[in-house]
């Protein structure tokens, strides 16, 4: 089993900036006129990066070479707060 700790720091107006179990940092924003990766975004990037990973560690135990892999997410959210994800499929290449 593994288990890691995971930062969220709100650093002013909608800028947080989040840290993950490795401490990599990356600004998160939900103003469109501040540089961050949109919140709701990351939730879909995160299980395409998991269904990825899990094909790729298949195919190397499989040894066929890997000439790419592209995991196009599309999600459908409700259009007022608090967002709630309503579809979150995937298409991989």
């Amino acid at each position: 089993m593994s288990t890691g700790t995971q930062r969220l720091i709100w650093r002013h107006g909608l800028l947080f900036e989040g840290e993950d179990s490795r401490r990599f940092r990356l600004a998160i924003s939900g103003d469109p006129e501040i540089e961050g990766a949109k919140p709701s975004d990351l939730l879909p990037l995160a299980l395409a990066s998991c269904l990825a990973y899990d094909v790729v560690i298949v195919l190397k135990k499989k040894r066929p070479e890997l000439r790419g892999l592209v995991v196009v997410v599309e999600s459908e959210q409700e259009d007022v707060a608090p967002l709630r994800f309503l579809r979150i499929t995937s298409d991989s290449r």
